[in-house]
């Protein structure tokens, strides 16, 4: 075909001949990985959240008990030898009757039934337990309502409160001592408070303000009323003010109780909190007319005999 021919066909036909163009290889990107979705977390997370829950029930201090219907379903190591048991798997299958005093068996009973109604986390109350040997063991329980294989069920903390116990019959026994102190002795002993109202007072020192003032003095009643004297409660209030203020002291008054004088010997001692701040004043009066009225006639006895002697030497 001539030169000029081929020109026209490739113009009609929009074709022409043309070098062909070098491509380029692209470089493919590596594919994203797809983020886990939640379930998968959830899924992946299970079996490690579940060791970590047991390692933690299994390592506390704390008796942990659930319960499914009237009977232990499980029990971790601290319950189990709490309640004397060989472990959980000999604590596990219990009744409750049988770990439960029979005069708190009622109410705990109610207790348990309480919290799948609604009680999600119950207050804590004390318990009488029962061990396996029959002896009696204080505890706090709380419970709160958990789903165990599947089923509503109520997990129970108990705490042995035993030294606790003990402690508070000990100070309950310590007070009582105290009281049968105070109120068996012919000491007035009463204590205020920083404003002068009574806090304590024993029976010989209300008995005797109530004869004086011709009126009972009750618990958190000034010791300072507005009837007495002037000079009276001048002075007083000079004595509690100086304990107040960090001082024990002791001082001799005679005074006069109904008819006959007397002489009374008052010591002041300042009442501290834990903290060392001074709250009030504690107040220990005690008679000694007798002892007054022997050391008078101790002296006058003894000025006689120096007399005596002086003449005899004369």
């Amino acid at each position: 075909m001539p030169r000029w021919e081929a020109i026209v066909t490739a113009k009609q036909t929009g074709k022409s001949k043309k070098p062909a163009k070098k491509t380029r290889k692209s470089k493919q990107k590596p594919a994203k990985t797809a983020a886990p979705t939640t379930s998968q977390q959830a899924k992946d997370a299970g079996p490690k959240s579940e060791k970590l829950y047991r390692t933690l029930v299994e390592s506390a201090l704390d008796g942990i008990l659930i319960h499914a219907g009237d009977r232990v379903a499980f029990a971790n190591r601290a319950a189990a030898a709490m309640l004397g048991f060989a472990g959980p798997a000999a604590l596990v299958g219990q009744p409750l009757a049988s770990i439960v005093h029979p005069d708190d068996l009622a109410i705990t009973q109610d207790r348990i039934r309480g919290v799948p109604a609604g009680e999600v986390v119950a207050y804590p109350v004390e318990v009488r337990c029962v061990k396996r040997d029959g002896t009696g063991l204080p505890v706090e329980a709380t419970g709160a309502l958990v789903t165990y294989e599947g089923k509503p069920a109520v997990l129970t903390v108990i705490r042995d409160i035993s030294e606790r116990k003990r402690e508070e019959a000990a100070l309950r026994e310590n007070q009582a001592n105290l009281n049968a102190l105070v109120e068996n002795t012919e000491d007035r002993i009463w204590a205020v408070d920083a404003g002068y109202r009574l806090i304590v007072g024993n029976a010989q020192f209300l008995r005797g303000v109530g004869e004086e003032r011709k009126r009972e003095l009750a618990l958190g009643a000034s010791v300072l009323p507005d009837n007495l004297p002037q000079a009276v409660l001048d002075e007083w209030r000079g004595y509690y003010d100086r304990a107040l203020r960090g001082e024990s002291f002791s001082i001799e008054r005679e005074v006069q109780f109904h008819t006959e004088p007397a002489s009374m010997d008052y010591r002041f001692h300042p009442i501290r909190s834990a903290a060392g701040r001074i709250s009030g004043v504690m107040v220990c009066g005690r008679d000694i007319t007798e002892r007054k009225r022997a050391e008078a006639a101790l002296r006058a006895g003894e000025e006689r005999y120096r007399l005596l002697f002086a003449s005899m030497t004369e």
